[in-house]
């Protein structure tokens, strides 16, 4: 969850580990203590104090004092109450604590296995496919760290798929789109100048987008792309009417520069 771009990670199935402190009801009665009581004295043990603000030169910090409990020791000997100077009730005295497991909530199987799922959502102006990569590096690396455990990780779905898939259908059309225009224009047209033209002008109309995108601080997703997809049609139509255009006026006689002005009008 220390990645860049990571929101939050949900766990599903596998076993959590759960302190169970099971209360005797005979021992509250002799101790003249509640159910509530012991609840309510586990909590405040456990709960996280505001310490206030440290400042220094850097700034300020805001300071905690963490929980106590970290043991089931510790949980027995939370103090429930005192009924007496000198008379001290606590959890051990009421309850029998034990380092358990939870009640299973969810199951994970993939394929007819168990085992343990991970739901990982990105932060809301994280860059997807660099957050999937950097996740897929990270448990590339726990793998081989946890070989001798025989631990893997199997991806079950990524969404980022279909954004790369449209990235490379996108790339697909636009070499496709300069390769038929090309050809059109050489064999209609039989001017391999016109070809050479269509070849660069694409792909510079392409470019500009791009660095417009930057400037304004769009990035490449599913509608980002859609639109670069509409954007390559339109550059094939454009440009093979332009380039017609021009060369019927070349044909009349008309000088490269008036033919080039008045055939893009």
């Amino acid at each position: 969850q220390q990645l860049k771009g990571v929101a939050e990670i949900t766990l599903l199935g596998g076993e959590q580990r759960e302190v169970q402190v099971k209360v005797d009801q005979e021992r509250l009665l002799q101790h003249r203590v509640s159910l509530p009581q012991v609840s309510e004295a586990i909590l405040r043990a456990g709960r996280e104090v505001p310490a206030g603000p440290v400042r220094n030169a850097d700034g300020q910090l805001t300071v905690k004092l963490a929980g106590k409990l970290h043991t089931v020791q510790d949980v027995e000997e939370v103090v429930v109450a005192m009924p007496a100077p000198g008379s001290v009730v606590r959890v051990k005295d009421v309850a029998h604590v034990v380092d358990g497991v939870a009640d299973p909530s969810s199951v994970s199987r993939y394929n007819g296995r168990e085992g343990i799922g991970l739901l990982i959502k990105k932060q809301g102006d994280a860059n997807a496919v660099d957050m999937s990569a950097a996740v897929r590096a990270e448990l590339a690396r726990i793998e081989a760290e946890e070989a001798a455990q025989n631990t893997r990780f199997i991806i079950a779905s990524d969404s980022t798929d279909t954004t790369l898939e449209a990235v490379n259908a996108v790339l697909f059309d636009l070499g496709l789109a300069i390769v038929l225009v090309s050809i059109v224009m050489l064999l209609f047209l039989r001017s391999l100048r016109n070809s050479l033209i269509v070849l660069v002008a694409i792909p510079a109309s392409l470019v500009s987008a791009f660095v417009a995108m930057g400037l304004f601080g769009y990035t490449l997703n599913l509608m980002t792309l859609l639109a670069m997809s509409l954007i390559i049609g339109i550059l094939v139509d454009d440009s093979i009417v332009i380039l017609e255009n021009i060369q019927r006026y070349l044909d009349k006689g008309m000088d490269k520069r008036q033919a080039a002005l008045t055939g893009r009008a």
